[in-house]
């Protein structure tokens, strides 16, 4: 069974930071760094709103076809501004996990077991229980709406 609670060193750029031939997937070593990387576990999507890039909330909403509750998933505000909303995802299915979804400019995901997220210095992290809990959580986060699933599917 795969370990769901990866959580390792970057650097500077946020790039994994782990030994030569390691994929960060699979890391089991020390997470002591400024900026550590948390892999997305099963049952959970991310979403990053990078608003310095000119991208909005009511965009990504446009784009999915309904409203998502953001303030209850907002996770972290990132270092140049932009945040971090964790959705409950539904099981069996694979969501995309990329830059610039569905073409818009600074709506990025990050899909279970092929995402991950920063976290550390930088940071503002917006959740009671800490990113990394709240993350693991899966059961408390907000359920992404049935419509942004269909739209989000990996595979469509």
């Amino acid at each position: 069974m795969t370990n769901d609670k990866v959580i390792f060193p970057c650097n500077a750029k946020k790039a994994p930071a782990v030994p030569e031939g390691t994929d960060w997937r699979d890391y089991k070593g020390e997470a002591n760094s400024d900026i550590v990387g948390v892999m997305i576990p099963k049952g959970a999507f991310l979403i990053d709103v990078d608003t310095y890039k000119g991208v909005s909330v009511g965009d990504i909403e446009a784009a999915l076809g309904c409203a998502l509750d953001w303030e209850s998933a907002e996770l972290q505000q990132t270092q140049r501004g932009g945040k971090h909303y964790a959705f409950r995802a539904p099981d069996g299915v694979e969501l995309v996990n990329g830059t610039d979804v569905l073409g818009i400019v600074g709506f990025d995901t990050r899909s279970a077991r092929k995402g991950y997220i920063a976290t550390g210095k930088g940071y503002t992290d917006l959740t009671l229980f800490g990113v990394i809990e709240t993350l693991h959580d899966t059961a408390n986060l907000v359920e992404l709406p049935k419509q942004a699933v269909e739209v989000l599917r990996a595979n469509r």
